[in-house]
């Protein structure tokens, strides 16, 4: 079936009706994607403490159909991504507050950039799909992944649930970049 008619039907009821649209099947395969991967960030995220932030599960819906979805000719179509929160992002979508960019630290805990970063806007111009924000050390000046605003990230492959520390009990999520590390090892995220 080259057309179909697709209702998105995410997880959550409120979801329900976001969308309405013709699409083909590598379109519904990505949205698939996107709701397997909010799925995962709401089950695991509070546990972990990857993400400091997430778009709107409808913001990204929506820009994924009104780019017309999955379009091989560019190299990053259909991965989604999630970006480091030391670098800018323009807030978008019905819930800006997703957007700031705080660097893991309370003196920008407000901040929201007017501009993205180049290498955000080359990500999006590149077909990837932005889920949001991930945890770092403060201004990324940390080697556990523990000094942030948001919490300590906790490494997803270990399994005891503890936070790094110097006894050596626990395994670090990947120093500064710890929360992208830690998005990407329990599938939050594909980079």
């Amino acid at each position: 079936m080259r057309r179909i008619l697709f209702r998105i039907v995410c997880q959550a009821p409120r979801y329900s009706n976001c969308i309405r649209l013709y699409t083909n099947s590598g379109h519904a395969e990505i949205v698939k994607k996107i709701n397997q991967a909010y799925s995962k960030i709401d089950e695991y995220n509070t546990q972990i403490n990857a993400f400091v932030s997430v778009r709107d599960r409808r913001d990204v819906l929506v820009r994924v159909a009104s780019e017309g979805g999955y379009d091989i000719s560019k190299p990053l179509s259909g991965q989604l991504v999630a970006i480091k929160d030391n670098f800018a992002t323009r807030s978008v979508g019905s819930d800006c507050q997703s957007e700031r960019t705080t660097c893991g630290s309370g003196i920008l805990r407000d901040y929201h950039s007017p501009i993205s970063a180049t290498v955000v806007s080359l990500i999006e111009n590149s077909g990837g799909i932005v889920l949001g924000k991930t945890n770092m050390d403060e201004f990324g000046m940390g080697s556990l992944g523990t000094f942030s605003i948001h919490g300590a990230t906790i490494n997803p492959t270990v399994g005891n649930g503890r936070r790094p520390g110097s006894d050596g009990s626990a395994h670090s999520a990947g120093g500064s970049s710890g929360g992208s590390a830690a998005a990407v090892a329990s599938f939050m995220c594909d980079v």
